[in-house]
């Protein structure tokens, strides 16, 4: 049901030219096909969600990665307002998109997630 969810919309947006998606287990660069590896270490919340949803996608491809499970990993034990999670949560997928992951950063009514037609896969 919750791929369902993730989904909704898939269908009539445009298939992604993209193919793999290579991601240093640390979060620390990623790189799309065969392009350049986008550095990431000096960014650590950009860091930790790219972590988090390569993870997702390795484990369970299309499937959700709520706003509180970002916020979880980005910024763990951290107490902060609903809309202040938004908003940060909103500043950090815009900053992932736009260091190369716009068309493969998806999301849905019940989160965010890579697109399941591209292969996510860790590279050291």
């Amino acid at each position: 049901m919750m791929i369902a969810q993730a989904l909704e919309g898939y269908a009539r947006r445009p298939p992604s030219l993209v193919r793999n998606v290579s991601v240093h287990p640390s979060g620390a660069w990623f790189r799309v096909d065969d392009g350049p590896r986008v550095h990431c270490q000096t960014r650590k919340t950009v860091s930790a969600l790219l972590v988090k949803l390569a993870s997702e996608a390795i484990q369970s491809a299309g499937t959700p990665v709520s706003r509180n499970e970002i916020m979880d990993a980005v910024w763990p034990g951290e107490k902060v307002l609903q809309a202040s999670a938004k908003n940060r949560v909103a500043v950090l997928v815009t900053t992932l998109r736009g260091l190369g992951l716009r068309s493969v950063l998806l999301n849905g009514n019940a989160g965010y997630y890579l697109d399941p037609c591209v292969r996510v896969h860790w590279d050291a």
